[in-house]
């Protein structure tokens, strides 16, 4: 069951949707332009963080950068500690090849299909895997 618990820390404050997210809350989001972001969208991007509310296109965006979130997962495949990342849809998969961006680590293993789960997110601009 996913989850989410405090502390936390949420970048809200000049951060806009850059299209319409209503639909893709607890989807991984990354900085598109100063102050703006958007759905991760390719396997390679650097996630900012979870984006935790609906937003329109121009309306704030509320990204959780730490602390524990739901995270809409792709698939199974997500175990327990295992470091994620996005794939080309802004969600959560398995990331285990060197220089990978990794968002956080998943806390509870990811069902059978697309699945919300509870993640560890950190602030992710500078970290990449060295080794698994």
């Amino acid at each position: 069951m996913a989850y989410e618990v405090g502390p936390i820390v949420d970048l809200a404050f000049k951060v806009k949707s850059g299209s319409d997210l209503s639909t893709k809350q607890y989807f991984i989001v990354e900085q598109t332009a100063a102050g703006e972001c958007d759905v991760a969208n390719a396997v390679g991007d650097k996630p900012l963080g979870i984006l935790q509310n609906k937003p329109k296109s121009g309306e704030q965006a509320i990204v959780r950068m730490l602390g524990v979130s739901k995270l809409k997962a792709a698939a199974a495949g997500l175990a327990a500690d295992t470091a994620w990342g996005t794939d080309a849809a802004g969600r959560g998969i398995a990331k285990t090849a060197d220089k990978d961006y990794v968002g956080g680590r998943v806390l509870e293993a990811a069902g059978a299909t697309v699945d919300l789960i509870a993640t560890v997110t950190v602030q992710t601009l500078s970290l990449v895997t060295l080794s698994v």
